[in-house]
């Protein structure tokens, strides 16, 4: 089986030392591609690096909600000029409503001033929300959407949410959540979502999945989130492989051609 983890940050400090033997596992795993995230500037310089580093890891540059606060100046020409000068995707981006309403309105400006990035270059974007889903919608909308596509990550809404990202042109992704036992609210949602739009991710280091026994969490696990996603949705599990497969080749098919076309 052929595999696509949607979501990773293998530059966290406790992958980025053995990044190496972690992107061997996965490639032993069958993991085709990853999709790198950085989270703050901070991240940007070696999420690009890793790329360089090892085939099949896909680069993507953004300010994480819970960072917004600490961007200097200028931060915005710089990420532009990060995404125009790569073959690299836009994220991790989004909101958290959980963090203190004092930065409410920095997050929605930053989701948006990298949102209209994102359209400008025609690239897609990684999301991540938590309690904010109201708010993520209108923003969305106010933007147009998501022309080039984008994904949910860790998906954690209802199925009536699942239904409204899917007409903004959002993809929905899941990871390690799936395999708990309790998780019902994921599930209901992984059960309904279009096939078209379902993704897989494991968001290494973190969302470790149900039984592993390990200090942090890597690629190699996506095999479990299939599993359970399969179940789920009682289907075959190479199929829904395959399924998820050609899913993330349509929404970073051409990041993956920009980077053959400039290694």
């Amino acid at each position: 089986m052929k595999l696509f983890d949607a979501h990773v940050h293998l530059q966290d400090s406790r992958i980025l030392n053995r990044s190496s033997e972690v992107i061997r596992r996965a490639r032993e795993a069958g993991i085709l591609w990853m999709m790198c995230c950085a989270t703050r500037e901070e991240d940007w310089d070696g999420v690009i690096e890793l790329s360089r580093m090892h085939a099949g890891v896909l680069p993507s540059l953004g300010v994480h909600p819970w960072h917004v606060h600490q961007c200097k100046t200028g931060w915005q020409e710089r990420l532009e000029a990060g995404i125009g000068a790569h073959a690299c995707g836009v994220g991790e981006i989004g909101l958290d409503y959980a963090l203190d309403p004092q930065t409410r309105e920095f997050q929605n400006t930053a989701l948006a001033v990298q949102l209209r990035i994102a359209r400008r270059y025609h690239r897609p974007v990684s999301i991540h929300c938590r309690k904010a889903w109201g708010a993520l919608i209108e923003i969305l909308r106010q933007e147009g959407g998501l022309p080039d596509g984008g994904l949910i990550h860790a998906f954690s809404g209802s199925a009536d949410l699942a239904g409204e990202l899917e007409k903004l042109g959002a993809f929905l992704s899941f990871g390690g959540a799936l395999t708990r036992p309790g998780n019902k609210k994921a599930k209901s949602a992984a059960a309904v979502v279009s096939p078209q739009r379902l993704l897989i991710e494991t968001d290494s280091p973190d969302m470790i999945p149900y039984g592993v026994e390990a200090d942090f969490n890597e690629p190699a696990h996506l095999g479990r989130v299939l599993k359970a996603l399969a179940a789920i949705r009682g289907a075959d599990v190479p199929k829904t492989a395959e399924l998820t497969f050609a899913n993330s080749l349509r929404l970073f098919g051409n990041l993956i051609k920009g980077r053959m076309e400039n290694p």
